[in-house]
């Protein structure tokens, strides 16, 4: 890969390289997808919620690589953030152009393809400075060969194809460049008899400026092309397309990537936004619910309704989804004609240019919903930080570590290496049906630790009748409302070791609520239960105090000399091993109503849960013990 823009005559790129794992082995899909664009300012730093719009859409088009040009990145700090953004396996800079690759493998070492070289070309708006930049470029580049083979130039070229080789002075190129372009490269996107689209375009004229050329032997790898519109908001050019069938041999790889499944269905949480969805979720509900015996119970009546609810949200999502791309792909080709019909006919530019402002509206609106999309699934809030936030990197890198997948699990017993998603499914299983499973607990001993608490730690009776109370609608959209937003694990340690995993544990949205509501009344009584001592986990309690405290006792200890010593025990997965008759009888013993008791312990201690391991879903394991 070679950047050349107007301020480096020679390869100026500094790499980002970062680990990336393929959706699937590259052999499987032989289509290089690749486009330029055109950005006017990635950075667009009045408006970060526009930049991360402008970025989440360019992601949804599957592209296997991107060249952009004039991205004004020029730090180190705007680099690494942008190459986060595009969560790319891989990104290569110059001062103004940068390509983006894909976290599709691309690279010659997989034997993915034959090698193919790739130039990104920024020249100068200027003609004067354009001349000279094209000169030691066609001189000065070993990439560019005099006989070029299996290569491709993209980029903004600043001037247009069409008119380049007109022997009426001033030339757009020197002389050597446009017959060196003519000679040895086809435009890849627009055939020798048709006209080129415009891809570039303001309020006072069109052009077509920017290209993708092809050397003659990769012509007929060719599959299709395209230059698609680009709302103004993010920029003046429009995205140009091209499509190659490259040739795959077998792979010699030793180590396959893993095989990734479907994982599990989210419902799109902008579906409740939409009328009709919401009518046809209505008519749904009605029927259903006309439809239900009278003995059926309310639980099967509720399980019911989940089920039916979940349907039409599938049903519904993939008619949006299909109708969008129709509609988007109808609009660019209607734009595309209108621009057409007005470069053979200028005469009807006033009738059609009106036209063409609505077309290009709708597909505005369209990349913006695109783009609104991706946002919501990314669950990356970087909108409102600024470009050198510390905290969104770190959350950013954190993201892209936890979509990493799982290679290899090392079995909890036998120790082996576990590579095949069968294999690794097993190895989980093991670990989780054992980490779930209770040992046995001292009677004896819990007895002595429920009684030497004092009789005043118990719940008034108030604050019982408060916590049991029946739930009311407004306490459901609250829970709601408060339910948090998706968190990210950390990563420790060999992370084919299972015990160095912190596993997100999901659950349906209306078990979700239902703990929340508990756990905010359980909180509001239970202030005067927890020592003041504990200071993680409750609500107007700083964690960091019991840290300061004890740098204070280390200091006092030191100064008067003291021999006493310090011990600190951490259980390993505390929490995953809490036992459910320990959990019943401290809350009993507590004062908590039986029924709350019993509701927190059906919730924790019935249930089954399925590994998504790379998008593959375990059988179900029974916890019997866990938090």
């Amino acid at each position: 890969m070679l950047g050349q823009d107007s301020y480096t005559h020679y390869p100026r790129v500094s790499t980002i390289a970062t680990t990336s794992i393929p959706n699937q082995n590259f052999t499987t899909k032989p289509n290089f997808n690749i486009s330029t664009l055109n950005c006017r300012g990635l950075r667009k730093s009045s408006n970060i919620t526009l930049r991360s719009h402008f970025i989440y859409y360019l992601r949804t088009l599957s592209l296997d690589l991107l060249a952009l040009q004039e991205t004004h990145a020029s730090s180190i700090s705007l680099q690494q953030i942008f190459h986060t953004q595009f969560q790319a396996s891989d990104s290569l800079w110059s001062q103004h152009s940068f390509a983006v690759v894909s976290s599709r493998p691309l690279s010659h070492k997989n034997n993915a393809f034959e090698p193919v070289c790739v130039s990104v070309i920024y020249a100068p708006a200027a003609r004067g400075e354009r001349q000279v930049f094209l000169s030691q470029l066609l001189f000065n580049s070993s990439n560019l060969n005099t006989m070029p083979n299996r290569q491709i130039l993209l980029g903004d070229f600043n001037y247009s194809y069409a008119s380049h080789l007109s022997t009426t002075p001033p030339r757009q190129a020197p002389s050597s460049w446009l017959h060196y372009i003519d000679n040895h490269y086809l435009d890849g996107v627009t055939p020798s008899d048709h006209p080129s689209e415009a891809t570039f375009h303001n309020s006072r004229s069109r052009s077509c400026i920017d290209y993708i050329f092809v050397s003659h032997d990769l012509i007929d790898c060719k599959v299709s092309s395209s230059t698609t519109f680009v709302q103004p908001a993010w920029t003046d050019h429009t995205l140009v397309s091209l499509r190659l069938h490259l040739s795959s041999p077998v792979s010699t790889s030793s180590a396959p990537s893993p095989r990734v499944g479907k994982g599990i269905w989210r419902a799109h949480p902008r579906l409740a936004l939409s009328k009709d969805f919401r009518e046809q979720l209505s008519i749904g509900i009605s029927s259903a619910l006309a439809s239900f015996p009278s003995t059926m119970s309310a639980q099967d009546k509720w399980d019911s309704l989940k089920i039916i609810t979940t349907s039409l949200a599938k049903k519904f999502s993939r008619k949006q989804s299909s109708h969008l791309k129709s509609v988007e792909k109808i609009l660019q080709g209607k734009r595309n004609s209108i621009n057409q019909s007005i470069r053979r006919y200028p005469s009807n530019a006033p009738s059609l240019t009106p036209q063409l402002f609505v077309i290009e509206s709708q597909l505005s609106s369209i990349q913006q919903y695109h783009a609104e999309t991706l946002a919501l699934r990314s669950g990356l809030r970087w909108r409102e930080m600024g470009e050198i936030s510390a905290g969104y990197l770190k959350r950013t890198i954190a993201h892209r570590q936890s979509r990493q997948l799982i290679t290899t699990l090392s079995h909890p017993f036998t120790n082996t290496t576990c590579s095949s998603t069968t294999e690794m499914q097993n190895a989980a299983i093991a670990f989780y049906a054992d980490l779930y499973s209770p040992d046995p607990i001292d009677d004896h001993a819990v007895n002595d630790l429920l009684d030497s608490l004092p009789n005043s730690l118990r719940l008034t009776a108030i604050d019982s009748s408060y916590v049991s109370s029946p739930i009311l609608w407004d306490d459901l959209t609250e829970g709601v409302r408060r339910c948090p937003s998706k968190s990210i694990p950390g990563l420790d340690g060999d992370l084919s070791n299972l015990k160095n995993w912190r596993p997100i544990s999901l659950i349906n949205t209306d078990a979700k609520v239902f703990t929340r509501i508990l756990n905010t009344r359980i909180i509001e009584c239970a202030d005067a239960l927890v020592s003041p001592f504990q200071t993680g986990f409750v609500r107007g309690r700083f964690i960091a105090d019991n840290g300061l405290m004890m740098k204070l006792i280390m200091e006092e200890a030191r100064i008067s000399r003291s021999t006493s010593i310090g011990l600190l025990l951490d259980q390993e997965k505390a929490y995953d091993r809490v036992h459910p008759d320990y959990l019943r009888r401290v809350l009993l013993h507590f004062g908590f109503p039986p029924s709350i008791v019993q509701s927190i312990g059906t919730l924790f201690f019935n249930t089954t849960l399925q590994l998504n391991i790379n998008g593959f879903l375990s059988e179900a394991v029974p916890q019997r013990r866990g938090l």
